[in-house]
């Protein structure tokens, strides 16, 4: 009560209404399930002994980007925007795959010596090979190297960078395969795709065997 008017929130003491401040809407993003390394959801970050079921689906939530400043059009423009906006653009690199990456550099380091690959000629085949490894061995469900306990990707993120890198410095010994018709091959048969599919449109779609499979067929084992 104040000079008489009662007013509650959302009013001024005069009685006049405020219009309560607009609250964030939070976004989430889902995922069948959490990815725990360490005992650590690289999604959420929740603990794997905070999860009460492995079935459980992983929660995301996105924080929404503040609304972009109006540009003032009296104030001139940074003469090193315009030029910068013509440089290589290396923020896009994001930085989880720069990590992941320097810790396999890391492992070849200590093993091989920083940067070998610039001063002796290396095959690129060793490192496809590689790459190839480390691809399948994540593609199988593997997280961790057996090896160097690294993410796969991380190594196979290494090989691809040392490709690159030793072909800029040309130590890079390019021993592709010999050119047999990959592509003109690919082309020809990438219409057998719609075909089949086509040919079992009308089927109950089978079940297609995930890594998910394994959460749940473990889920209830001791």
């Amino acid at each position: 009560m104040t000079g008489g008017i009662s007013w509650t929130r959302g009013q001024t003491p005069d009685g006049v209404a405020i219009a309560a401040p607009e609250q964030p809407k939070l976004d989430y993003v889902w995922y069948p399930s959490h990815w725990f390394i360490d005992g650590l959801c690289t999604r959420c970050g929740s603990l794997a002994s905070e999860v009460p079921s492995l079935l459980e689906p992983c929660r995301v939530q996105v924080v929404p980007e503040p609304p972009p400043k109006a540009v003032d059009p009296t104030k001139p423009v940074n003469p090193k925007d315009g030029i910068g906006s013509t440089k290589l653009p290396l923020h896009l690199w994001p930085a989880s795959a720069t990590a992941h990456g320097c810790l396999a550099l890391l492992n070849g380091a200590l093993k091989y010596g920083r940067l070998n690959w610039r001063g002796t000629e290396v095959r690129a085949s060793v490192y496809v090979a590689a790459a190839k490894r480390h691809l399948e061995e994540w593609q199988e469900g593997v997280n961790a190297d057996f090896e160097s306990g690294l993410h796969p990707l991380a190594h196979l993120l290494a090989c691809v960078a040392i490709i690159l890198d030793a072909e800029a410095a040309a130590t890079l010994i390019d021993d592709r395969n010999y050119p047999g018709g990959y592509n003109s091959l690919a082309m020809e048969l990438t219409p057998h795709v719609a075909r089949l599919q086509a040919l079992y449109a009308g089927r109950e779609p089978p079940h297609h065997w995930t890594i998910l499979d394994t959460i749940v067929s473990g889920a209830g084992d001791d």
